[in-house]
């Protein structure tokens, strides 16, 4: 039935009775037209049902009525006009009066059903835009409606929760604990429960909430449900553990300090402190809680200045490292005190929390190191004065020294120039030996000449080809002083060449020295090993180590003299070994023969310069090795040169 039916059959009744009323006077014209008057009156009013209409129109029935009381028809009784007029009257006020009164009623149902509505819509859309899960559970703990928050913490969707047992979606852990809190509610011995418990997401991972449940009745008291809300704790539960373990471990910390570590209040008191404190003061830590420094410290003046440090620290709200010193079991001790101030999140001072540190054997030492101090200094201008005299004559020495480094350096040079002319000498010899071939030939040529220009047979032909013959042998002197000429000069820049290129001039220097003395040389090379150096200087160590075997050749009269030179790589050095069969070297004196003058020939034979400048050149001036051994029936020189070395000197 809707509220327009409801309406009408509430307009039935009084419309009714009002036309009942107003019927009896329908006998005379005048009623009959108050009659109709009324009639539209309350169809128009059922169609306003307006306060101010129903007083107008109410007002004119009402005189209509009035009017009509003293115009009735004759043979009417005068009583039963007035009763009937008065009742009309009472008709229309009444009725009009209870119609509007309805009007208001039902206006105020329709508000009323209109507030339902929005506050319904209210509900719904708080329950579920909501920052906290609602749940309702029937009486089997099944659910039966939740909101969009349990829907997102749990994983779930709304379709699948109804109907889900509680059971399933609470951890294993808290089930027990579960049952106990509902079976509580449902017995009446708790109107609500507040407890923390985990919840089951869909993947499986576990959910901390705070549950807040109350029971739910019928009408007749009957249990029917339950309902409650959930908050996801979980974050707070993490920080928890985090705070627990920060705790435990600030805890194992202080503990295991060796330093006192303590926290004041504002008036002093101690509020924690760990065990090495408790150690240093000579106290039990719960007897040192709550108190300040005058309760436990026995010198009254060490407690006031520990606790004008405090007051300082709380005043300036900065960190103070002062030194103090305090009375304990170990007699004076001096601390060094780090005092910071204790603040709240909001930057209220409410306390220090301070550090102290043992400085007593420190502050000793300083005085040790103090005293020591003021005695170096006294022993510094003693020894000064020492060194003093001490540089005097170490400069007076230096003089000597440079003047005799020097000297030696004059020696050096003079042995380098001795050297050289040994070296001259030596090759004058081999150029006498060089040209005395040449020569005899030019004078057989000559003669030939001679001869032929004598006999008369001499042609044109034959002079040209003498001539030409003998031009070749001229060339051929005149390159050998040009090869001697640039042996004798001094190198100044650093060169490229192959160590074969300088072993085979040497040997063109010893040519004809080894053929006349019949000395078989054999050369075996890997490849041509590419150098940087000085190589006039090499070339003459070279020479040095051939004039020697020529020499122990002589000296030892070797019927087969053999020399054997081998040239190869050997990592990132030039390798050339001079082996001869010319008897080797006594290993008595194999160590000295590098030394300046020493020599086993005659004074008339050798100058003993020849081996150490070989040295010389090879490891100081070309960065490179010489060494000798004895290998079977001779000795072996080995001559190392690194590739792109340098001048020694540079």
């Amino acid at each position: 039935m809707n509220s327009t039916t409801r309406r009408m059959r509430s307009y039935l009744l009084p419309f009714c009775y009002l036309v009942a009323v107003l019927g009896f006077d329908t006998i005379t014209p005048l009623g009959f037209a108050d009659w109709l008057f009324n009639l539209m009156f309350f169809f128009v009013f059922f169609k306003r049902l307006d306060r101010t209409f129903l007083v107008v129109m109410g007002s004119v029935s009402s005189i209509f009525i009035l009017i009509g009381l003293f115009w009735s028809p004759s043979g009417v009784p005068f009583l039963y006009v007035t009763i009937n007029r008065f009742l009309g009257i009472m008709a229309v006020w009444v009725v009009g009066l209870w119609l509007l009164k309805y009007k208001h009623s039902q206006a105020a149902f329709t508000r009323t059903r209109e507030a339902f509505v929005v506050s319904e819509q209210r509900l719904q859309t708080i329950f579920d835009t909501i920052a906290v899960g609602v749940l309702e559970f029937d009486s089997r703990d099944c659910l039966i409606a939740v909101n969009d928050y349990v829907c997102r913490i749990l994983g779930y969707s709304r379709q699948e929760l109804i109907g889900m047992p509680l059971d399933q979606l609470t951890a294993p852990e808290d089930r027990e604990r579960t049952a106990a809190i509902r079976a509580e509610l449902l017995e009446g011995r708790r109107y609500t429960a507040e407890y923390e418990k985990r919840y089951v997401r869909r993947d499986g991972s576990i959910l901390w909430v705070h549950a807040t449940v109350s029971p739910l009745h019928d009408a007749r008291g009957a249990f029917t449900g339950v309902v409650g809300t959930i908050q996801d704790i979980s974050i707070r539960k993490a920080a928890e553990e985090r705070l627990a373990e920060a705790t435990w471990l600030l805890g194992a910390l202080s503990d295991a300090t060796p330093e006192p570590l303590w926290v004041k209040d504002r008036e002093s008191r101690l509020i924690f402190l760990n065990p090495a404190t408790a150690k240093s003061i000579g106290k039990p830590v719960d007897e040192l809680l709550g108190k300040n420094e005058f309760d436990w410290l026995a010198d009254r003046q060490q407690a006031e200045i520990m606790i004008a440090n405090d007051r300082r620290v709380m005043e300036t709200g900065e960190t103070m490292v002062v030194e103090e010193a305090m009375t304990g079991p170990q007699g004076v001790r001096q601390l060094l005190s780090t005092k910071s101030p204790l603040r709240t999140s909001t930057g209220k001072i409410i306390g220090i929390v301070g550090i102290n540190r043992d400085i007593t054997e420190k502050k000793r030492a300083e005085e040790e190191l103090h005293r020591i101090k003021e005695e170096l200094e006294v022993r510094v201008v003693e020894r000064t004065q020492e060194l003093e005299q001490t540089y005097e004559a170490l400069h007076h020495e230096i003089e000597e020294r440079l003047a005799a480094l020097e000297e030696l350096r004059t020696k050096e040079r003079m042995l380098i120039q001795q050297s050289r002319l040994a070296a001259m000498g030596e090759m004058i010899s081999n150029i006498s030996h060089q040209w005395r071939q040449p020569l005899n030939i030019l004078a057989l040529i000559v003669q030939e000449m001679e001869l032929t220009t004598m006999s008369g047979a001499a042609t044109q032909g034959a002079l040209s080809a003498s001539v030409a013959k003998a031009m070749q042998i001229i060339a051929e002197m005149s390159r050998t002083i040009d090869d001697f000429r640039n042996f004798f000069s001094a190198d100044k820049l650093l060169v490229s060449f192959t160590a074969s290129e300088v072993i085979e001039k040497a040997l063109s220097f010893m040519d004809s020295v080894f053929k006349q003395e019949q000395v078989r040389v054999e050369m075996s090379r890997d490849e041509d090993i590419p150098v940087k150096g000085l190589r006039n200087e090499y070339t003459q160590a070279i020479l040095n180590i051939l004039t020697n075997a020529r020499d122990a050749f002589r000296e030892r009269e070797v019927v087969e003299p053999l020399i054997l030179i081998r040239l190869f790589r050997e990592e990132d050095r030039a390798v050339v070994t001079i082996r001869d069969n010319g008897g080797g070297i006594p290993e008595e004196i194999i160590d000295r023969i590098f030394e300046p003058y020493f020599t086993t020939k005659g004074p008339d034979r050798g100058t003993g310069i020849g081996l150490f400048m070989s040295k010389t050149i090879i490891e100081k001036n070309m960065g490179g090795r010489l060494t000798v051994r004895n290998s079977g029936a001779g000795a072996e020189f080995r001559v190392e040169i690194p590739f792109g070395i340098r001048n020694g000197n540079e």
